[in-house]
């Protein structure tokens, strides 16, 4: 099973989950588990399901919990995912 791994942006508060949903799926939390100058790696396993989606899907929505309250959302496009998660 494969770990979701994405990078974060400075001021992300690590106590508040990010959050990720495939265009109208549910939404999945991914706790930080270790955050790197490069980004941030969670030890969140992708269900089946989730991966279906990706497959399928049109777009992510990952947001972030800032240290000021506010949220980021960001759009992520899901064109090659297929390919890219079967590639080793």
């Amino acid at each position: 099973m494969r770990r979701a791994k994405h990078a974060s942006a400075v001021a992300v508060l690590l106590d508040a989950p990010l959050q990720l949903q495939t265009d109208a799926s549910p939404t999945v939390d991914l706790v930080a588990q270790i955050c790197l100058p490069r980004g941030c790696s969670t030890g969140t396993a992708l269900t089946q399901t989730f991966i279906n989606a990706a497959r399928q899907g049109q777009q992510d929505h990952l947001r972030l919990r800032l240290n000021d309250a506010q949220t980021l959302d960001l759009g992520l496009s899901l064109g090659g995912f297929g390919l890219a998660y079967e590639t080793p």
